[in-house]
């Protein structure tokens, strides 16, 4: 279900998985750390620089919107 909303986003998107989940350490107690790997893919073309920075903000964006989090630095 989730590999499907993402590959709604952008064609591109073959699977996304989460594959580290933190929470306490330096954290805010209602806070989780979640890590994820995206594996993308065009049919018609290489991607390039550009298409994976276009892709990694919509992906960013909908995390942010369905979520309500945020990327951490």
């Amino acid at each position: 279900k989730n590999n499907f909303l993402m590959e709604r986003l952008d064609k591109n998107i073959r699977s996304v998985n989460i594959f580290d989940v933190f929470e306490g350490g330096n954290l805010p107690p209602d806070k989780k750390s979640i890590a994820i790997s995206v594996s993308l893919q065009a049919d018609d073309k290489t991607l390039s620089d550009n298409d994976l920075s276009q892709i990694s903000k919509k992906i960013i964006k909908e995390v942010e919107n369905k979520t309500g989090g945020n990327i951490r630095s």
